[in-house]
């Protein structure tokens, strides 16, 4: 049975494709003259209903004259839309909602990732400790609390392997200071913040309390970003009874305005680093 994720892929590559073949100035049926196929199959692709293969593809993009490194991405976008073998989040599915274990898969394959986070620490930077005491605060039973943890920590394999992507991270003061677990859990976990962002692919920014409201107060959300600069970011909200993801231009670009913004109000990486090392001192 398809799962929402390969359809939503799906859709991706088409929405891409779409936007390529106009920018090469081309209609359907040339697109269809040049593949000897129908232009309802061309009109199916774009609307992300069927799949493209490979070869398919590579001769649309060809036809459209996208640039090589575009080229690659697309191709990488379509492959994942086509893949049905499991991955190592699919094993965790009975303790994560379908609509996180998909944002994980695109994660897995972006190139950039903005977090904000308003009361927690983000879920990439977060220690063990940490981590249980987040589940007991919020009632978790110990197994599914077990399993989560451990979904939690391959996630975090991402930003050590080759090839990572640049994490971005802006937390409130706020979070820093909620008391999670006894003062050693919180010692630890601002020790490791800051040994987390002597790491060249990591920034991490601190908000002081004494900013102020700022129009992203409040809202913390996470955004993607793509090999192709020309694919939509995407954007996890978590809800109090669920989650939501956003991929359309202008939903997502709503938020890369707030994230940019949130940067520059921020402390920035040096003085966020001394920030939270004299708060691990208190």
């Amino acid at each position: 049975m398809e799962t929402d994720s390969r359809a939503m892929l799906r859709r991706r590559v088409g929405a891409l494709l779409r936007r390529s073949r106009e920018t090469a100035g081309l209609t359907i049926e040339d697109v269809a003259a040049h593949l000897e196929c129908s232009s309802a199959k061309v009109s199916r692709i774009e609307n992300g209903q069927v799949s493209v293969r490979p070869l398919e593809i590579r001769e649309i993009l060809g036809l459209y004259g996208v640039p090589d490194a575009r080229r690659s991405a697309l191709l990488d976008l379509a492959r994942s839309s086509r893949e049905s073998r499991p991955k190592w989040w699919h094993e965790y599915a009975d303790v994560v909602g379908p609509d996180y274990e998909f944002f994980v898969e695109l994660e897995d394959r972006a190139t950039s990732i903005c977090d904000y986070q308003t009361f927690l620490i983000p879920g990439l930077l977060q220690t063990e400790p940490y981590m249980r005491a987040v589940m007991a605060a919020h009632r978790v039973t110990a197994d599914v609390a077990a399993r989560r943890i451990r979904f939690r920590q391959e996630r975090q394999t991402l930003l050590r392997r080759p090839g990572s992507p640049a994490f971005h991270a802006v937390i409130e003061e706020n979070a820093l200071r909620k008391k999670i677990g006894d003062g050693g859990v919180m010692r630890e976990q601002l020790r490791w913040l800051v040994e987390a962002g002597a790491h060249g692919e990591v920034s991490l920014q601190v908000v002081p309390a004494a900013t102020g409201l700022h129009p992203a107060e409040g809202r913390a959300f996470i955004m993607l970003g793509f090999p192709d600069p020309e694919e939509p970011k995407v954007v996890y909200l978590e809800h109090l009874n669920g989650s939501h993801l956003l991929d359309t231009p202008a939903g997502a670009g709503a938020y890369d305005r707030a994230f940019a913004d949130l940067q520059a109000i921020a402390l920035s990486p040096e003085d966020s680093a001394s920030f939270i090392e004299s708060m691990a001192k208190e």
